[in-house]
């Protein structure tokens, strides 16, 4: 489907020059954006001029899988299930080693919807402990599944890990606090302050 945009607004691009020598701009927001990248790769040289690209959404980064897929389940196994269909066993280890922190986020996961959040919370504090304000939301649902939803809320009020705030706003809503959720929802300015932060501390 995807590359379907991709490959009809190269034909479009091609059929606008034939017509009209006049230079071409593309504009996107948000997956619009990544579409005008990919096409500008994609279309011979200088088809497009140029492009204005706001938000661009790399559905290589698991936080934006999270944010626009249909759920959790499809935006953490889908994709890399896809891709594992057609490995062969010899590809297995190298495909672990790649995807560890996938693997290890699908495994807490699915811990927490069958019913083992203890024991999932158990292996994701050692980990959390080397590797600081990487896994606070998964550790913050877990605790949230194994109903100890004030420390899900300490964790995520203290996190620095990108998106924190928008999952804790989620967990105070799926706990009937939603005025809570809006007067500690940060401001605009504090939330591009925290994603500077986050960018600095994992460049």
């Amino acid at each position: 489907m995807y590359d379907d945009w991709i490959d009809l607004v190269v034909d479009f691009l091609a059929y606008e020059r034939s017509r009209d020598d006049r230079p071409i701009v593309l504009y996107g927001l948000s997956a619009g954006g990544m579409v005008t990248y990919y096409v500008a790769a994609r279309a011979p040289r200088d088809t497009p001029a140029g492009i204005v690209g706001r938000t661009f959404l790399d559905q290589r980064e698991q936080v934006v899988r999270d944010e626009t897929d249909h759920d959790k389940l499809s935006s953490r196994v889908g994709g890399p299930l896809m891709g594992l269909l057609p490995r062969t066993p010899a590809a297995g280890l190298e495909f672990v080693r790649e995807k560890l922190d996938w693997i290890r986020s699908v495994r807490w996961w699915l811990m927490g919807e069958t019913g083992r959040s203890r024991e999932g919370i158990a292996e994701i504090e050692p980990v959390r402990a080397q590797e600081p304000d990487q896994w606070d939301q998964s550790l913050a649902w877990l605790l949230e599944r194994d109903g100890r939803v004030d420390e899900a809320v300490e964790v995520l009020r203290t996190s620095m890990e990108l998106g924190s705030a928008r999952e804790l706003a989620l967990l105070l809503i799926r706990q009937g606090r939603a005025a809570v959720a809006v007067a500690d929802f940060p401001t605009v300015a504090a939330q591009r302050e925290a994603m500077a932060r986050w960018w600095r501390r994992n460049r």
